[in-house]
């Protein structure tokens, strides 16, 4: 690698790491026309086209990456989430097999990883208010790790939005049982039945947390806001 090369390489990474895609992109692309062995360039580059909504060249670059290091678990973990994400499943399937008989202890380490991706995309729709969209990335990776709480919280509170009530009690009574001091579970199942009319329930759910921890913020707001109207909260 001459220094020109090497350049624009770390010139590109501390861009990508500021996630300022742009430069990453333009920096990448000038490597690539020259040396096309690099298989972390195409990974990295199928990111910055999976961010600008360039799906269908992204999977080639993720596969670009495997073709070249076909035991780099970034690129085939990238390449499954967005397999998923555009409905090739059976791909999908075959490519799961082929993740699971790579590296120590292959299935928890590339199933969290896995529902790890797609936690972090659903996240990224949610704060968009794109709720039906957050809601796939969410039950993809519940499915993956189903005794992530944190998960299904997030999936509740997206079928709350959707007006899919009971399926959000479901999935935030499931979190609860599954960690019972993971108080945030308990914070939106009691939300959920607020909205539902259920102000007792509600308001018994809010005080077993400040019970657990007595300063908790979002508990007690709700239940100061218990004594105004149900508009108060009824959006939060």
């Amino acid at each position: 690698m001459n220094a020109e090369t090497r350049q624009l390489m770390n010139q590109g990474n501390a861009a990508f790491a500021a996630q300022d895609y742009a430069t990453a992109e333009t920096c990448y692309a000038k490597v690539l026309r020259e040396h096309r062995t690099f298989p972390d360039l195409y990974c990295k580059l199928g990111t910055i086209y999976h961010d600008k909504g360039r799906f269908t060249d992204a999977i080639k670059l993720f596969a670009e990456a495997l073709k070249l290091n076909p035991n780099y678990i970034e690129a085939r973990v990238n390449l499954l989430v967005m397999l998923n994400d555009m409905g090739h499943y059976d791909h999908a399937r075959k490519l799961m097999g082929k993740l699971n008989g790579t590296g120590a202890s292959p299935g928890a380490l590339n199933m969290g990883r896995l529902a790890g991706k797609h936690l972090e995309v659903g996240d990224m729709y949610y704060s968009l208010q794109l709720y039906e969209h957050a809601r796939v990335e969410y039950e993809h990776a519940c499915k993956l790790r189903p005794g992530w709480c944190d998960v299904r919280t997030k999936l509740g509170v997206v079928y709350r939005r959707l007006n899919r009530q009971a399926d959000a009690i479901r999935e935030l009574e499931t979190a609860v049982a599954i960690n019972p001091r993971f108080l945030d579970a308990r914070v939106e199942l009691a939300l959920t039945y607020f909205q539902q009319g259920k102000k007792s329930h509600a308001m018994s759910l809010w005080k077993a947390v400040i019970d657990i921890e007595p300063t908790h913020p979002r508990a007690t707001r709700y239940l100061t806001l218990v004594g105004g109207t149900k508009k108060d909260i009824a959006a939060a």
